[in-house]
């Protein structure tokens, strides 16, 4: 069946559009700015602030985690005037993800003819657990969403109007998200198929298919310089391409199956996206889709989705429920289609559906606020290896906003002054750079050493009377009072004492009389 929108978002103007686009825009940029975290954040998200600050386009994980383009990116947020220098890039995120917001609207408009819908799609959007939650933090995956939303722009302009313009568009688009986020090659099959396509039509020529190509490696070109660069160093072209594909993280790229511990607590954040109508509308969408929209970008829509979902489902890390964005991306233009099938019901049905959304949009922040306190009613909580100071585990997790969340900074501040003036501080990778970030802005105390256990494993994990030495010259103190840097054999050597009123833990050295 013929796509029946097909045209209908023409009769809105351009500048109508953009309108619409630079409103939803600056709704997004208001909610991210208003919820945003303040200061310096855990893990990953202080890595990411701290490449920024020091203009670091490699990082030391491999080129898939590199990212170039967003520390480009993050680099120009710093002249926002907003904030410290840790805010600003912490909203960086929230910029990324308005900007994929306003460009939803208009998917949703583009998909039904009525901007009203795409208005009422990124609304609902806006307000989900897992795009709010990364756009209050340093994260690169809103950005990954900004470039994704403009690609399906174009992408499904190009399906209804094949063009060389359009279709050379679409693979520039993918190649900048590429120095983004790997994520990026995860739809290069499905443009790269329905380019040959089109090509086989003869709706475009061989010669927009090696132009498109050759703009796509220019988009990409911030990425591909650092592969060049690898190459050169390393004199191993297989090195730099398995760098750029998967850094060190091979083993859970390629995974194949599930690690059903973390996909149960990833299951359950992940479910905090759908606590609203949208889910519903969402299935009745995507049933109806073919026939709403038309096969071509029903089944490009639909490759994407299995694409992403699939990636989603098998890729067992920690942080799982953060990779869910694409398909949220992608599932709330099923939304889109879902409003309309109904609205198109009667007035009635339009009402009501209206009225849903509307609820939903309340009902979501309303749930994230009130189950963190629910769940420890029913003595449900996060139980963590290791417990990090000043952080409510269940607050952290559930809630998106992170405007009041202050236990990095608070733990940052108290663990360099406990440390002070010549401490070592031995961590692991969650807070060792809000420690590092703190110290780059806390004067006097520039001779505390902050030291990761892998580093403090290399260095004395076998060899005690090395780690006695220091502790001669220099206290050491532990975030987490586990020993396990220290080899086995040594561990009955050293004991942790933890002094009321502190949060670091001490490490000693025991004399052969008092060894346990």
């Amino acid at each position: 069946m013929a796509d029946q929108h097909t045209g209908q978002h023409d009769r809105y103007s351009q500048a109508a559009l953009w309108m619409m686009w630079a409103g939803v825009l600056c709704s997004g940029l208001l909610l991210y700015g208003w919820t945003v975290q303040h200061g310096v954040v855990w893990q990953d998200s202080g890595a990411r602030q701290l490449r920024i600050l020091t203009a670091d386009y490699t990082g030391s994980l491999g080129l898939a985690l590199a990212h170039p383009l967003y520390i480009a990116i993050g680099r120009l947020c710093l002249l926002i005037p907003y904030g410290c220098d840790f805010t600003r890039l912490n909203f960086c995120s929230g910029v990324g993800m308005a900007i994929a917001l306003a460009n939803v609207s208009i998917l949703g408009c583009m998909l039904t003819g009525r901007r009203w819908i795409g208005l009422m799609t990124a609304g609902m959007l806006a307000v989900m657990h897992t795009p709010w939650w990364l756009s209050t933090i340093a994260e690169v995956y809103t950005w990954n969403m900004a470039f994704f939303t403009a690609e399906l722009i174009v992408f499904i302009a190009c399906i209804r109007k094949p063009s060389a313009r359009r279709l050379a568009g679409l693979f520039f688009l993918n190649g900048l998200n590429l120095s983004i986020h790997n994520l990026a090659l995860l739809s290069l099959p499905v443009y790269g198929v329905f380019a040959l396509i089109v090509v086989c039509r003869r709706q475009v020529s061989c010669v927009s298919l090696v132009i498109a190509a050759a703009i796509y490696l220019c988009g990409a070109a911030p990425l591909l310089t650092l592969v060049l660069r690898e190459m050169q160093q390393t004199g191993s072209l297989r090195f730099a391409v398995e760098s750029m594909l998967f850094g060190r993280y091979a083993g859970d790229v390629l995974n194949v199956g599930f690690n059903w511990p973390l996909m149960g607590v990833n299951a359950a954040l992940s479910s905090l996206n759908f606590a609203h109508a949208g889910l519903l509308l969402g299935i009745v969408g995507l049933a109806r889709m073919r026939r709403m929209v038309g096969k071509p970008i029903t089944w490009s829509l639909l490759s994407l989705m299995g694409l992403y979902g699939v990636f989603f489902l098998r890729y067992s890390v920690p942080d799982q429920f953060m990779f869910i964005l694409p398909s949220l991306m992608l599932f709330s233009l099923g939304m889109a289609v879902g409003i309309d099938v109904l609205s198109l019901r009667s007035a009635v049905w339009r009402n009501a559906v209206v009225a849903a959304c509307l609820f939903s949009i309340v009902l979501m922040p309303l749930t994230y606020a009130v189950l963190p306190f629910a769940l420890k009613k029913m003595n449900i909580s996060v139980n963590r290896d290791r417990v990090l100071p000043f952080r409510d585990e269940m607050r952290y997790w559930i809630v998106p906003w992170k405007h009041t969340e202050k236990s990095a900074e608070r733990f940052a501040y108290a663990a360099l002054n406990e440390a002070a003036p010549e401490g070592i501080i031995v961590c692991d990778s969650t807070s060792y750079y809000p420690l590092i970030l703190r110290q780059m802005r806390m004067p006097g105390i520039d001779d505390v050493i902050v030291e990761t256990r892998s580093a403090m494993s290399a260095r004395y994990g076998r060899d005690p009377a090395a780690l006695r030495q220091t502790l001669q010259v220099r206290p050491v103190f532990i975030v987490s009072p586990v020993l396990n840097f220290i080899s086995d054999e040594f561990r009955q050597d050293f004991a942790v004492i933890k002094e009321p009123g502190l949060i670091l833990y001490r490490l000693e050295a025991l004399d052969s009389k008092t060894a346990w």
